[in-house]
């Protein structure tokens, strides 16, 4: 073989093993989440706390919804899951995290926000999950513009509702990325558990996820995603989108997060106007356990942030 064919096969190899890790980290289940439903992927809840989560999720899949479809910037079909109260009800609009499920993460708020607060309820299937179309996520770039895109579809259906939105882990960084750009239908932003920059957490996660390895994946999964995915995870800023908000934030992090760190949400809140409230869960709280380790507390909190 020639140097040419040489030099090729290698870029090509090269090529392969940049798109084989960005497809590892950045590529979704297939849309298989549903598996996944009753999986809490984590190791912090007691079996008692477990089934009563099991129990919730089941009682909340029963509930008659429709099915409710957009077209994303990028052509994409994004899908929710729609509950009817009234036009001039408002409207929560709940977004989650990579992997994750609305009925399943905000089993316990969603049924809360609509049998107790009588608030009509929008859980959106993100990009590449669930019944939305795509492979990838985007760690906030994309998901930020696909929130604008569901709050449109809302003023479109209800012009007279107000909008409240609810994001956790993933989500609640796109619903902070995307707050700027909020109109003046969207009166409450709740973010459950942000990180504060996609190139930290990134990073964070990788050293949690192989500590011996983390360090030399990080500059190749940066690269992966702006060469495969168009992005700059440097770019994906939260704390910078957080200094323009001007929507009233609740911000939640437990201090037992082991996916995103405490410091990380705490970061964000300080970059925020004055109009904010920081709920602070405790260290036997993991990352998105609110809703069951402290329900009441959790539940409170919200409830008086939205109807204040």
């Amino acid at each position: 073989m020639n140097t040419v064919g040489i030099v090729v096969s290698v870029i090509f190899i090269i090529a392969l093993i940049l798109y084989f890790i960005y497809f590892r980290v950045f590529g979704t289940r297939g849309h298989q989440e549903s598996k996944y439903l009753y999986t809490t992927f984590t190791h912090d809840y007691t079996d008692e706390e477990k089934k009563t989560l099991k129990q919730t999720i089941a009682k909340g899949v029963e509930i008659p919804y429709e099915t409710i479809e957009v077209l994303s910037n990028d052509n994409l079909v994004l899908r929710a899951r729609y509950y009817h109260v009234s036009t001039t009800s408002p409207t929560d609009i709940f977004v989650t995290g990579y992997n994750g499920l609305c009925r399943r993460d905000f089993a316990v708020l969603f049924q809360h926000s609509l049998n107790t607060l009588h608030h009509n309820v929008l859980l959106t299937s993100n990009r590449a999950h669930d019944e939305s179309t795509g492979h990838f996520c985007t760690f906030g770039k994309s998901e930020s513009e696909d929130i604008i895109v569901w709050i449109g579809k809302i003023v479109e259906m209800m012009p007279q509702s107000p909008i409240n939105v609810i994001g956790f882990s993933l989500g609640a960084s796109a619903c902070i990325l995307a707050s700027p750009y909020m109109d003046s239908h969207v009166k409450k932003l709740v973010a459950d558990a942000p990180f504060s920059n996609g190139k930290d957490e990134m990073r964070y996660m990788l050293k949690k996820l192989f500590p011996k390895g983390g360090k030399i994946l990080f500059p190749l999964v940066r690269f992966g995603t702006y060469v495969y995915g168009g992005f700059r995870l440097s770019k994906i800023d939260v704390v910078k989108a957080a200094q323009k908000c001007s929507v009233p934030v609740l911000l939640i992090h437990s201090k037992g997060d082991k996916m995103v760190p405490f410091e990380m949400g705490n970061e964000v809140y300080q970059a925020l106007g004055e109009n904010k409230q920081f709920l602070v869960l405790s260290e036997n709280t993991g990352h998105g356990e609110g809703g069951i380790k402290e329900k009441d507390k959790y539940l409170s909190a919200i409830t008086n942030f939205l109807e204040e």
